[in-house]
This record gives structure tokens, C-alpha cells and sequence, in this order.
């Protein structure tokens, strides 16, 4: 895909991406531009195949099944909670993509409904297991957690979008990169909102006495 764009937004930065033999993981800070270019993704693989048409200068691909899970919510009146809807998509996603030609399943924040451990550990073994399955499966997730690169190692591709902190906002160019993203701008985001300076002085820390993630991801 090149110079890949969504077709609602406008202006648009466009962006290009070449597949890996699995798939793509994708990170980014708060605002970046992560989810806009999984739907940019999604959208032009369904123009491409129905009529014709994509917003880019290029698109080559086989033939594909899409299938998402972005932004679930919880269902109160059926009693189902944000993960069970995640676990019910996903599961209906994995029985889906063993029965058909390649599918392209595109994955947000998957399982953000749960523990961050519990997350890790299943989002990194639904996307290897469809990754491996016959036919494979391409899969491109967007995530916070850097966590999951090193944990997939090499099997996927890792690109980020990047932003800059100034003096009293965020800047964003919207540029999709090869790599892990190297930012971070949940603390940064309260401060410009105006929370109170000793809740952001705490928070700051607080993060700094976190382990740093160590990615061994191919870029």
C-alpha cells in the first residue's frame, strides 16, 4: 500500500505499508494517528475489493476476508461485559479466518478490557496463532503496550507514529515510522489539561521508578 489514506479525513497524511510475513504491530502515544490508520487500512482493502477504488497511489494485495475488532463496548442489557465482547469477537474471528481465504484482521487496543498482564499474554497468542494458521492470516494491531513487540519478536513488523511535547502542547506529524515508538504522553496530556502540578509531579515519579521495556523486534 502507498500513499494510503482514509477517504473521510481531510486533509490526510498519507502513509505507506508493506506487510511482513505475519504482520504489522503498531504503537504510538495518545492522538498520534494509530486507529485512523488501522480504519484507512481497513476501509481501502473493502473499496479495493467491491469497487475498484482506494485512496492511494498503490494497493497490491490477494484477495481478502476483512475482519475487526475495534472499538467494543459493553452490552448492559445482555449482561456482557467490555472483555467478554472482545473474547466473542475474537474467538468468532479465529473459527472465521481457519475456513476462508486470507483474512486481514485488524486489532485496537485488543482485550483492553482486562489486566495488562492477561492482555499481553492472549493479544500476543491470537495474533501468532493467526499468523500461522493455513491459509495465514495478516494481521496489523495497534497497542500501547511495547510489551507486546518483545514478546513477538520477529515474527512481526514493528512501525510507530511519533509525537513531540512543546511548551504548552502536543505536536503530531501523523508519519508512520518503522520501529517501536519512543514516546509516551499519558502524563504529559494531564498536565496540559490542567490537572493539579503535584498529581503530575507524582505521576512522573511514579513512572520513572517502572522498568523500561526491552523490545528485540525487527524493524
Amino acid at each position: 500500500m502507498s500513499d494510503l489514506s482514509h477517504p473521510l479525513v481531510s486533509p490526510c497524511v498519507t502513509n505507506s505499508l508493506t506487510f511482513g510475513p505475519s504482520g504489522v504491530i503498531l504503537t504510538g502515544a495518545n492522538m498520534t494517528g494509530k486507529s485512523t490508520f488501522l480504519r484507512s487500512v481497513g476501509v481501502n482493502a473493502v473499496l479495493a475489493q467491491s469497487i475498484g477504488t482506494v485512496f492511494a497511489s498503490g494497493y497490491r494485495a490477494p484477495w481478502l476476508t476483512v475482519h475487526t475488532c475495534i472499538s467494543p463496548t459493553d452490552d448492559l442489557q445482555a449482561g456482557k461485559s467490555l472483555y467478554q465482547r472482545e473474547a466473542e469477537t475474537v474467538v468468532s474471528i479465529v473459527a472465521q479466518a481457519a475456513n476462508g481465504p486470507v483474512t486481514l484482521c485488524l486489532f485496537d487496543e485488543l482485550f483492553r478490557g482486562t489486566n495488562s498482564t492477561d492482555r499481553i499474554g492472549a493479544s500476543a497468542a491470537v495474533f501468532k496463532y493467526l499468523a500461522a494458521g493455513n491459509p495465514p492470516c495478516l494481521v496489523m494491531a495497534a497497542t500501547h503496550d511495547l510489551e507486546l513487540v518483545g514478546v513477538l519478536g520477529d515474527r512481526f513488523c514493528s512501525y510507530h507514529f511519533a509525537d513531540r511535547i512543546a511548551a504548552d502542547r502536543l505536536e503530531f506529524d501523523y508519519c508512520l515510522r518503522r520501529g517501536i515508538a519512543p514516546s509516551r504522553n499519558a502524563v504529559a496530556l494531564l498536565r496540559l489539561f490542567g490537572a493539579p502540578p503535584a498529581l503530575v509531579a507524582d505521576a512522573l515519579q511514579t513512572v520513572s521508578g517502572l522498568p523500561t521495556v526491552q523490545a528485540c523486534a525487527r524493524s
